[in-house]
């Protein structure tokens, strides 16, 4: 019988995972790249093969947690497929997994705050992510009414993430449906008014 070899995870994903692991559990303040290492299993010779420094750890843990977020999104605007309801199915499925809670299962997620407050220069990763998700919507029909009930559900979020979520039970749920109309409304609204176009003007000759 042929042995199952099982693969070995790549170093660099596990330094990251044990890095989040080791925040979400005592904060950024406390982290070392020895403690890092130990989780891990390697050496910090090992670890220091892949991150050279703290900071250049934690900025791939910002971006392991962006890349993340980006994805289940884009899963929504994926699984849109009716082209007459995209714009509506993609506000949808924005708000609806805002609203269930996801920043608050991701303890994770709070980790982005204590290094933020580390050294905000780290934050990199979100702001590429915040101009790739502008270039998306700009090309949706009615991408202002898209992005502003986006926002929306980014401030709920960022409140989630922070562990004091403003609110929640039976009133959360009636906010969320309330939302949902207004999305509804919006891109009615948006369709008869739609957003007027940039106009390019030459200059005029003298």
């Amino acid at each position: 019988m042929r042995k199952t070899v099982r693969k070995r995870r790549p170093v660099r994903a596990l330094v990251v995972e044990a890095a989040v692991n080791l925040i979400e559990a005592s904060g950024v303040a406390t982290l070392t790249l020895e403690a890092v290492a130990a989780a891990a299993g390697v050496s910090k010779g090992g670890l220091l093969h892949y991150f050279r420094s703290k900071d250049a750890l934690l900025t791939e843990v910002i971006r392991h947690h962006v890349e993340r977020h980006e994805a289940e999104w884009l899963e929504v605007a994926a699984a849109v497929s009716d082209a007459g309801r995209r714009e509506a199915d993609l506000i949808a499925g924005y708000l609806r997994r805002s609203f269930t809670g996801v920043a608050l299962t991701y303890l994770s997620a709070r980790a982005l705050f204590g290094i933020a407050a580390f050294n905000p220069g780290l934050l990199e990763p979100v702001r590429d992510y915040f101009q790739r998700r502008a270039n998306f919507v700009r090309r949706q029909p009615h991408a202002r009414a898209i992005l502003s009930f986006m926002l929306m559900a980014d401030g709920l979020s960022l409140f989630d993430a922070l562990g004091v979520p403003p609110v929640a039970g039976a009133l959360r749920a009636q906010v969320h449906d309330f939302a949902q109309r207004m999305a509804r409304t919006a891109l009615a609204l948006d369709a008869v008014d739609p957003a007027p176009r940039t106009v390019k003007r030459s200059a005029r000759k003298r």
